[in-house]
């Protein structure tokens, strides 16, 4: 389970990311949020989950917005099923 901190920065970071790119509004609902189970890093998913890491509240709303459409792409493009 997450943090209602660092769910509140992944909310404001994908409002960011959809007011300025709304082409990622369909992606927007195939991931729920989730910490990292290892407590490293700043954002990974398997495709079906968001994983936000500490390091995610380092980064401005604009960086965040970049890093969820990062890992939306990775969904997109079906990297996580690749192997």
């Amino acid at each position: 389970m997450i943090d209602e901190y660092r769910a509140r920065l992944y909310y404001d970071g994908l409002a960011y990311l959809l007011n300025n790119s709304p082409g990622f509004a369909p992606f927007g609902d195939f991931l729920s949020t989730v910490e990292l189970q290892n407590g490293e890093g700043v954002a990974a998913t398997d495709g079906r989950k968001f994983y936000i890491g500490p390091e995610f509240a380092n980064y401005t709303p604009d960086q965040r917005a970049f890093i969820i459409a990062h890992e939306l792409e990775h969904i997109v493009l079906h990297h996580p099923w690749r192997g």
